[in-house]
């Protein structure tokens, strides 16, 4: 889930993010292994016909490998005494992607590997024009990644959001959304039922100069997995960002 306008547009857009993950956790039933760096390439195409029904098309490239991070990583947590999650209980730098249930393997990423993700195709249709202005939103996620290698859940998902934008003023605008999404299950080397889950979002966007805006926003989301005994799979995610 993620957050945007109501109103229809027109636009390419062209994402890039690079992350260190760490968790390595174990329940009776579950463990789950995640020490890597990931790179996310995504490109996102939208088309407006008439201010009244907006196609998308969105499509991920993901690269995984052992990366360079866990030494300035180390070096930070230690000086500002942030704990470090378990991470200086491995070795720098060694690549660990697997997903194991019942001590059966269900993901096992490669090392320096990359592939494309699940591809996402949506439409959206105007239910009100003005201020504020309504849509809604219907969303189709194709499997078009290895899910054995963890770039895609092998199956179709989809999901239907409400759409809300508010202007206040003439300098702030509000986003909001809420809706329903049912992921499909995962298909890897073992099959993995998924839970259906709602999200829900805000956001606030600030014109703080001329051409630049800042933007604050919130989303939340249940956990789409099965009870696994690991607290921070099973818990539902709330995520702030601040961004301009």
């Amino acid at each position: 889930p993620v957050l945007e306008s109501a109103r229809p547009e027109s636009s390419v857009s062209l994402s890039l993010s690079y992350s260190s993950v760490y968790m390595v956790k174990d329940s009776p039933s579950w463990s789950v292994g995640l020490d890597m760096e990931t790179a996310d390439l995504g490109l996102d195409v939208k088309k407006n016909f008439n201010d009244s029904v907006e196609l998308g098309l969105g499509v991920r490239f993901l690269s995984f490998n052992s990366g360079v991070l866990d030494g300035p990583l180390q070096s930070y947590h230690s000086a500002f005494g942030f704990p470090d999650y378990g991470r200086s209980n491995r070795p720098h730098n060694e690549f660990l992607y697997t997903l194991k249930k019942d001590g059966r393997v269900v993901v096992n990423g490669d090392s320096g590997g990359a592939g494309i993700g699940d591809i996402g195709l949506s439409v959206k249709k105007t239910v009100l024009t003005g201020d504020p202005a309504v849509s809604l939103k219907v969303a189709v996620e194709l499997p078009s990644g290895e899910a054995k290698k963890g770039y895609g859940n092998g199956s179709v998902g989809a999901s239907v959001a409400l759409l809300v934008d508010k202007d206040i003023g003439d300098a702030l605008r509000v986003y909001l959304t809420a809706g329903v999404c049912s992921p499909g299950d995962l298909k890897g080397y073992e099959r993995v039922r998924l839970n259906d889950f709602v999200f829900a979002g805000a956001a606030a966007e600030a014109e703080v100069w001329k051409d630049t805006d800042l933007v604050a926003q919130a989303v939340f989301q249940e956990s789409p997995y099965p009870k696994t005994g690991i607290a921070e799979v099973d818990r539902s995610s709330v995520i702030l960002t601040i961004g301009g």
